[in-house]
């Protein structure tokens, strides 16, 4: 049986705390470092990473996952973090497991959802320590494009009119274009104050940012907007196994594995596995709609993942980092 432990780590003036979840059995182990995506994550992602520790701590997988800064009793402010921030952190979290002797040095990755997918990349570029990546529901499409994809997909999911779903496009592209032209956070904020009263506003405020911008999300954004994946897909070296969720309304599926695709096949690694997995959503639980309100409801009850997710990343890992428990 997997012991789970209370950890702390150091990364710049920010006091990292989490948990460690052990293999029984003789090590050293692989292990495997889990990044949150965008928001207040704590250690256990909500119970959702549980899930996935207990599948892979029973096939001889270490794993760690920490409160975001300024979550649970991590210090910082997650909200400040560049992607450089963030991907200096997990370099910090791989050379804590690297130097525990229950780890096998060699053999330690990353898996990252959404946000954390995209870290997970950068990571592995800026790291020769990072032994594989597992990139979950990453977004790799213009970051424009991505929000009209993630606004259309949501609202019909939820049943909207094609004539809502027309109008809320056009005021996130409006708010979009005018982040990417250099406008100030008040002028984007003014867009949403001339819309609030429409009808299609008060059933899906949630789609725009609305009068709930504040500096450090709007500094996300234009972050976001500038990074360039690409580039960084073309510097890794390290095996990459790239999963996303058919019916995912954050994230264009099919355009972000056709750019993992055409990017990895000129990198450095040969070792590339890109899968979809129908009927899934952002989260990779089962969905009927891929809506917004459906996948938070899933995540509340931890219905559990589409089959097969689980499956295929055991697998996939089991074939590349044989468990110590399993070596002669």
């Amino acid at each position: 049986m997997a012991a789970e432990t209370v950890i702390q780590f150091q990364h710049a003036d920010t006091e990292l705390v989490g948990a460690l979840s052990v293999p029984s059995g003789r090590g050293p182990h692989p292990a495997i470092a889990f990044l949150h995506g965008y928001g207040p994550e704590n250690r256990d992602g909500g119970g959702l990473y549980r899930q996935m520790w207990r599948r892979f701590t029973a096939n001889g997988f270490g794993c760690l996952c920490w409160d975001k800064p300024g979550v649970g009793e991590s210090t910082g402010d997650w909200r400040k973090q560049s992607y450089e921030d963030r991907a200096h952190e997990t370099i910090a979290a791989i050379h804590f497991l690297q130097e525990r002797e229950e780890i096998d040095p060699a053999r330690v990755g990353v898996w990252g959802l959404s946000q954390g997918g995209i870290i997970s990349v950068l990571t592995a570029v800026l790291s020769p320590d990072v032994a594989f990546i597992i990139p979950v529901s990453t977004p790799a499409v213009d970051f424009i494009e991505g929000e009209m994809f993630s606004t259309e997909a949501t609202m019909r999911g939820e049943g909207a009119s094609d004539e809502d779903i027309r109008r809320a496009c056009e005021v996130i592209l409006k708010e979009m274009e005018l982040i990417r032209d250099g406008a100030a956070i008040d002028e984007v904020i003014a867009v949403t104050a001339a819309i609030k009263d429409e009808p299609w506003f008060r059933t899906f405020d949630y789609i725009t940012y609305g009068e709930d911008w504040t500096a450090d999300k709007f500094e996300s954004v234009k972050q976001h907007m500038v990074f360039d994946l690409r580039s960084h897909l073309l510097n890794v070296t390290c095996p990459v196994l790239a999963i996303w969720g058919e019916l995912d309304s954050n994230v264009p599926a099919k355009g972000s594995l056709e750019t993992f695709r055409e990017n990895l096949e000129n990198a450095s690694t040969s070792d590339v596995t890109l899968t979809i997995f129908p009927m899934a959503d952002h989260c990779l639980f089962p969905t009927r709609t891929g809506g917004m309100r459906e996948m938070l409801q899933s995540w509340k009850e931890l219905r559990g993942f589409v089959p097969g997710y689980l499956e295929t990343i055991s697998e996939w890992l089991a074939a590349r980092f044989v468990p110590s428990s399993n070596q002669a």
